[in-house]
């Protein structure tokens, strides 16, 4: 089943993730975990406010960014991962479940519940990106990561 829906902007959200430079600069000592470690809680609740204000202040990229990031948070764990290496998110660490987790406080800081009943990712056309499929195996290599299984 082909559904014409509009498609998602991931630009929309990577711009909107890429003002989160302090969150580039955070630096994790061996062995530790971006929300234990409190350097690092205190500046991903700094970029979790940094995000609302900016969706606060850019009403225009609301919807989009609302869009790209809902439907990057219904991604299963896998493909998730492959596309916030793509999009450079901005993130101390590998580990999908703190990547999920950062994307959820920026949800909740700036939408509210972001799962859809009965989504379903492939559902939609990416706008200027290929298929996760095809670029998926080499942005693991590039980051040094072994492709997970679903």
């Amino acid at each position: 089943m082909i559904l014409n829906l509009e498609p998602i902007d991931l630009k929309a959200l990577s711009s909107a993730l890429k003002i989160l430079v302090e969150v580039r600069e955070i630096q994790l000592p061996p062995n530790e975990a971006p929300f234990e470690y409190e350097p690092s809680r205190t500046v991903l609740g700094e970029a979790v406010e940094t995000f609302g204000q900016y969706i606060e202040d850019n009403d225009e990229r609301e919807n989009a960014v609302r869009r790209a990031l809902a439907w990057t948070l219904n991604l299963n764990d896998r493909d998730l991962l492959a596309l916030t290496l793509r999009i450079q998110m901005p993130f101390p660490n590998t580990v999908i479940s703190d990547r999920r987790r950062f994307l959820e406080d920026l949800w909740q800081s700036a939408f509210s519940n972001w799962q859809v009943k009965d989504f379903d990712p492939d559902d939609y056309d990416i706008e200027g990106m290929p298929p996760i499929e095809s670029w998926m195996a080499v942005v693991f290599q590039r980051a040094g990561l072994k492709v997970p299984s679903e």
